[in-house]
C-alpha cells in the first residue's frame, strides 16, 4: 500500500491538473473583491524609472480576464491576456485530446523563450513609447 502512494500520479490525473487549476483561479477570481488587488505591490522597475516593464499590469487583467471583464483585462496589460489565452488553448487541446496533442521538444521550447523574448521587449518598447497595449497598472 505504500508504495502504491509514491506511485506516479494516473494519465486522467495528471492531464486534468492545470485545467482545474484554471478553474480554480476563476472561482477565486469571482469570489473575491477588486480591492485585494491593493495588496499587490508595485513594480520595482516602474518605482525607480516610471516605465512600465512587460508585466505591470499582469496580475490585475488575470485578474480582471477571470471574472470575464475583458475590456479592463486588456487594458491592464494586452501581452498578458494573450498569453493568458495561448495557455488555456493550449490545456484544452492537451486535456481533450491527451497524447495526440502535439508535444514540443528541446530546440522548439528554445524558440519559444527567443520568440516569447522578442514579443515582451517589443511590448516593453510599445507600451511606454508608443502608448500600446495597456496603460498605467496600478496605483
Amino acid at each position: 500500500m505504500g508504495l502504491a502512494l509514491l506511485s506516479r500520479p494516473s494519465p486522467y490525473r495528471e492531464r486534468w491538473r492545470w485545467p482545474a487549476l484554471a478553474a480554480g483561479i476563476v472561482l477565486v477570481a469571482n469570489v473575491t473583491p477588486a480591492r485585494i488587488l491593493d495588496l499587490v505591490p508595485r513594480c520595482p522597475l516602474r518605482s525607480l524609472t516610471g516605465l512600465l516593464c512587460p508585466l505591470c499590469g499582469s496580475t490585475r487583467a488575470i485578474y480582471h480576464l477571470a471574472r470575464g471583464e475583458w475590456h479592463s483585462a486588456w487594458n491592464y496589460n494586452a501581452l498578458a491576456v494573450l498569453v493568458a489565452l495561448a495557455w488555456v488553448a493550449h490545456l484544452a487541446g492537451r486535456s481533450v485530446w491527451g497524447e495526440h496533442w502535439p508535444r514540443v521538444g528541446p530546440r522548439g521550447r528554445r524558440a519559444l523563450a527567443i520568440a516569447t523574448s522578442v514579443a515582451a521587449a517589443g511590448f516593453f518598447v510599445a507600451r511606454n513609447f508608443y502608448s500600446v497595449g495597456g496603460g498605467p497598472a496600478g496605483p
